[in-house]
């Protein structure tokens, strides 16, 4: 069972919401209980003794019995409560059944809602939507209820509840930012809430796959080592899941000796449970890793003994004959590799035995001889240095046919039968080459460093020297390609492939994040004399480095300095939003924005994050360049396929289509947006668009109706953006206004007037309000509204419109 299925059974018992049961009086001077209290006591009685099923059935028969009844939304809570109950009781017996009672529990709780909008357990039956929707998979329908719960409820346990399950949902609905918001909430709000433990948990799964290792890491370790902060005992099931997970992050980050630490600590405190063989498995993985290879098969050899899945169990005698191989136990490493290979579920790990299997056989000189006519003449009883040159002429002519893994395989013959005969150094030399060009560079670095502690006198010495860094570099044994690479710069100050060399050294010491050093290398290599390809490789990692360090402002200095020095740079494009990406980060938007603009009509602006394209139109409407803004919108539909990306990017081009007054191009854009989102949550700005389109057409009644359905649209989603709303109600106003219907307009103004409180858009309605009320011979109602525009925008240019139009008819008001 995994973490997330643990947690779910754990969360069906969390939040147990209180049904309030009435005691009745047995004073026998007590008014006589009606019918209708006394069925609903039956039911409620039911339900106390564990009988769910029977009172769900009980509660459905009350509410049909009296439908007008005044305890009808508590019957209907509590019905839906019955059935929640009832399904928690059957999940580990009947999981069907169980999840058939939750989606009747979801029906009755959504009548509730609807039939109760405001009623007293609204927040509660809220909750249960949201939570309900969310374990029946079906998150996007109870999102609505939870939010509505966080906005209105005042009662902190729903209140976590709400968040975390609306966490839960933005999760399943792949909406992480929204998810990790929900979560951070709860952490800062209910530190030691009943979900602070899962909901630090989970941010550290959201965060670890969204890249930010490090960050999950420190969560975690937070929560294992301290779990009195989160409201948990020491010994709770969670924490054992998440010390392990805290192992295998740090592992991922190659952190292995902070990851054996955890493991190791697991396995002490835990002498036994489901989980030990896990932790002994990445305990002798992580000392693996760490080179401990003694350390690795003592802990595989306890963990043998444990019962392990098949996955494990391969793995580990993959372990076993890679740490035997890497200590020269060649037999016992032969063993295990050939132990794997008759696995039928090893897997991966067969293919990758095989291949160690292979090296393991050539390390104990168990290989095949080659070509028939040297087979022949190697049967005959010959001198070793005779056999020795026969092998280097086979050697020679497998590498001539490009078949180099023969070649190889003569070669090392030649160094077996005759060491110092008269091919030894050439040998040597091309076997190293013949490796390299076969991708097994430990061995060919390891045979060019063994030719040049052999034949320093050599004139290849250097040049084996400058191969062996390029072969452990491409090993990605960078620690030591950084020791063979000093070792070549010291001993020899000029060789042919000098810049090379010091251009490889700088990108070990990027490789193994030690920054400073990878600077001040790449920065030797800006020295050289000439300008040359690897310069400019050169400011571009020097410029990388500086981004990973988060110093934007340096990186994007470097950048430049790259895109001057080095206009024909082969990746330009990119080093360009690279720059970009930098004064974005540092806040430098007009510089942001050239570089953003440069690539717009390039391939490489497919590389763009969406939401910097939506940027880089609200930079452009920013500075009132409207044309731009709308190019910009047009290259996201020619970029993007992703419909929440052109979903957007039609609301976007809307509303530049309306501020340059292209009014038909907008209501054939609307009209597109219609068609292909019909069911979009942004159907209000796309109606607003088409409505002042129209206006501007002349065509006003129908803009009327688009104004109309902009509002109804907005209102179903909960009117987030109040000043938006506000600009519909004041747009619609002036419409009404303008065709000489100012009781309907008032009502418009008066909204804004009243509801929202924005500098601009507020003491313009209150300015066409008192106009309209004077339209209608409302004179004391006009006072008033004068009078709080006065007082509420003193400043505003709309108070001073109002005074020069209205002072004279207000004064005789007073």
């Amino acid at each position: 069972m995994n973490i997330y299925q643990k947690l779910q059974i754990l969360i069906f018992l969390c939040i147990p919401l209180v049904l309030i049961f009435p005691a009745h009086s047995q004073n026998q001077d007590a008014p006589a209980v009606s019918q209708e209290q006394k069925d609903l006591d039956f039911a409620d009685g039911l339900y106390q003794r564990g009988m769910y099923e029977s009172a769900a059935q009980q509660y459905m028969e009350f509410i049909r019995r009296y439908p007008a009844g005044a305890n009808r939304g508590i019957a209907l809570f509590r019905q839906g409560e019955s059935l929640y109950q009832l399904s928690l009781s059957l999940n580990k017996t009947n999981p069907v059944q169980a999840k058939v009672q939750l989606l009747k529990a979801r029906i009755v709780f959504s009548d509730l809602i609807k039939a109760f909008p405001t009623g007293e357990r609204i927040h509660d039956a809220l909750l249960r939507h949201g939570e309900l929707s969310y374990k029946l998979d079906d998150a996007r329908s109870g999102l609505e209820s939870l939010l509505r719960v966080i906005k209105e409820s005042k009662d902190n346990t729903l209140l976590e509840a709400a968040l975390f399950y609306a966490g839960r949902s933005y999760e399943t609905e792949g909406k992480s930012a929204e998810a990790e918001q929900k979560y951070r909430q709860i952490r800062d709000t209910y530190p030691k809430g009943e979900f602070a433990a899962f909901s630090t948990y989970l941010l550290a799964e959201l965060l670890a796959k969204n890249g930010k290792t490090e960050n999950a890491v420190n969560l975690l370790n937070d929560l294992w080592k301290n779990p009195e902060k989160y409201g948990q005992q020491q010994g709770a099931a969670l924490l054992d899941e998440v010390q392990l997970r805290c192992a295998q992050l740090l592992y991922n980050l190659d952190r292995f000796s902070e990851a054996a630490q955890i493991y190791q600590n697991f396995v002490q405190t835990h002498p036994s449970g489901e989980n030990i063989a896990k932790a002994k498995y990445g305990a002798a993985w992580a000392e693996y890793r760490q080179g401990n290879d003694a350390k690795a098969l003592e802990i595989a050899g306890t963990l043998q003994k444990q019962s392990l899945p098949e996955d494990l169990a391969a793995g580990i005698v993959f372990l076993q004959g890679t740490c035997a191989y890497r200590q020269q136990l060649y037999d016992q490493a032969i063993r295990f590799f050939r132990e794997i290979i008759a696995d039928p579920n090893a897997g991966d790990y067969r293919d990758r035995s095989w291949y160690q299997l292979a090296w393991a056989y050539y390390l104990s000189n168990q290989y095949d001889l080659a070509i028939r006519e040297c087979q022949n003449l190697l049967r005959q009883t010959l001198p070793a240095s005779l056999s020795g040159n026969l092998h280097f002429l086979l050697g020679q002519t497998y590498a001539r046919l490009k078949q180099y893994e023969d070649a190889v395989n003569e070669l090392r013959i030649v160094r077996q039968l005759d060491p110092q005969g008269e091919y030894a150094e050439e040998s040597l030399y091309l076997m190293a080459d013949l490796l390299y060009r076969l991708e097994q560079f430990q061995e060919s670095g390891r045979m060019f460093e063994q030719f040049y502690e052999t034949y320093r006198t050599s004139k290849r010495a250097k040049e084996a020297l400058s191969w062996a860094c390029n072969a452990f570099f491409a090993d990605k044994d960078f620690p030591r390609a950084i020791q063979t690479a000093d070792l070549l710069l010291t001993t020899f100050s000029d060789f042919e492939n000098k810049e090379e060399t010091v251009y490889r050294k700088a990108l070990a010491l990027y490789q193994l994040k030690e920054y400073e050093k990878a600077l001040a290398a790449f920065d030797d290599l800006l020295r050289f004399p000439e300008k040359t390809s690897k310069k400019s490789e050169a400011l571009y990692w020097m410029a990388y480095i500086h981004e990973l360090k988060s110093d934007h402002k340096t990186a994007s200095s470097t950048y430049g300095r790259l895109l001057k020095e080095f206009p024909k740079f082969e990746n330009r494009n990119d080093v360009i939003l690279r720059k970009a990406l930098c004064d974005y980060h540092e806040k430098d938007f007009a510089a942001a924005f050239q570089g953003f603009i440069t690539l717009l009509d390039t391939e490489t602006a497919s590389k763009l994050p969406a939401e910097v394209l939506f940027w880089m139109v609200f930079f452009a409407e920013e500075q009132n360049n409207r044309e731009q803004a709308l190019r910009i919108t047009d290259r996201i539909f020619s970029l993007s396929d992703r419909p929440s990306v052109r979903e957007r990017a039609y609301v976007a081009k809307g509303n530049q289509l309306v501020s340059l007054k292209r009014w038909e191009d907008a209501i054939t854009n609307a009209d597109h947006f219609f068609t292909t989102f019909p069911e979009s949550k942004f159907k209000a700005e796309i109606f607003w668009s088409k409505a002042k389109s129209l206006e501007g057409l002349g065509q006003k009644e129908k803009s009327l109706e688009c104004y109309d359905k902009s509002l109804a649209e907005y209102q179903k989603i909960g009117s987030p953006d109040a000043p938006f709303e506000a600009t519909l109600y004041v747009d619609r106003g002036r419409l009404l206004e303008s065709l000489n219907r100012p009781e309907e307009a008032l009502e418009s103004f008066l909204r804004v007037a009243i509801i929202y409180d924005h500098p601009e858009l507020t003491p313009e309605a209150m300015y066409r309000g008192i106009r309209c009320h004077l339209a209608v011979n409302e004179k004391n109602e006009a006072l008033i509204l004068y009078q709080e525009l006065k007082q509420r925008y003193t400043d505003s240019t709309w108070n001073q419109k109002a005074k020069e139009e209205f002072s004279a008819i207000m004064d005789q008001e007073e």
